[in-house]
């Protein structure tokens, strides 16, 4: 292929991504699209725009109310990642971004989540196994890195928020 017809294919591409780009924005100047994974950064996103006095248009914010309803865990909380266990943060998070969307605090699913996290005991337990993370070790957040009392640096592995077993005690 000569100079010529490379430089005319990249120009038809670009032209064609540009077209796309262009058909696929919405009025208000945004692209929509499946966000799939992380699901704390949304309720940041609620309350950053909520300090500042920007707030999001109705239709958008029953869209984010889905969202939280359909990602939450049968056990009330709220994972970190669409699939994942519940943890304190982003059951927080996402408790705290609904309220700011106008839900009270006696919707359904906002009780069975701030039920989970009064219920929740926070125990450091790591990622690596007990022997890595005593109980000596103090957690600083719930996906903090554990540090040991008895050292002053921090260790890598993280700690999560766990709940005790049915019936079973903390130790």
């Amino acid at each position: 292929m000569n100079h010529w017809a490379a430089q005319k294919d990249l120009s038809q591409a670009v032209d064609l991504a540009l077209r796309h780009v262009q058909d696929t924005q919405a009025p208000d100047g945004s692209w929509h699209g499946d966000y799939g994974g992380p699901v704390f950064l949304l309720p940041t996103l609620i309350v950053a725009t909520h300090i500042v006095g920007v707030p999001f248009d109705r239709e958008t914010e029953q869209d984010f109310i889905r969202f939280f309803k359909h990602h939450q865990n049968e056990d009330g909380g709220w994972p970190l990642h669409i699939q994942g266990e519940s943890y304190a943060y982003a059951t927080a998070l996402c408790y705290v971004a609904q309220r700011l969307l106008g839900l009270p605090a006696d919707d359904p699913d906002l009780k069975r989540g701030r039920t989970w996290l009064l219920d929740a005991e926070v125990r450091p337990t790591c990622r690596r196994g007990a022997s890595s993370c005593s109980r000596s070790s103090i957690c600083t957040t719930t996906t903090a890195s554990c540090r040991s009392r008895r050292s002053s640096g921090f260790s890598r592995h993280r700690c999560r928020l766990i709940r005790p077993a049915s019936g079973a005690t903390a130790a």
